[in-house]
């Protein structure tokens, strides 16, 4: 086991991305109950990554999940731009 991972989600931006990343990224940590989101800041948190089971695999259940992930260091946290307007609320551009 390892210690919380937190990998920024691009794209996701309602419940309805939550509940898709919890089936494909759920079975890979072994099980939903290790994951917990933050929809506004677009982050995700696997509270423990088993010792067999490598990032990249998380990044790949949430590509299949039609989002995009990367793992946020506090190297990287800083030297994030901050998403356009269209990528944090295109959802909601587009139902209006």
């Amino acid at each position: 086991m390892t210690a919380p991972l937190v990998f920024r989600i691009t794209g996701m931006d309602c419940a309805e991305e939550v509940v898709v990343l919890k089936r494909e990224v759920g079975p890979v940590v072994g099980g939903e109950g290790k994951l917990s989101f933050d929809i506004f800041n677009g982050r995700m948190t696997v509270e423990s990554l088993p010792s067999d089971v490598e990032q990249q695999a998380v990044i790949e259940a949430v590509e299949r999940a039609g989002l995009q992930a990367r793992v946020v260091t506090e190297a990287s946290e800083g030297a994030e731009p901050d998403p356009s307007l269209w990528q944090r609320r295109r959802r909601v551009i587009l139902t209006s």
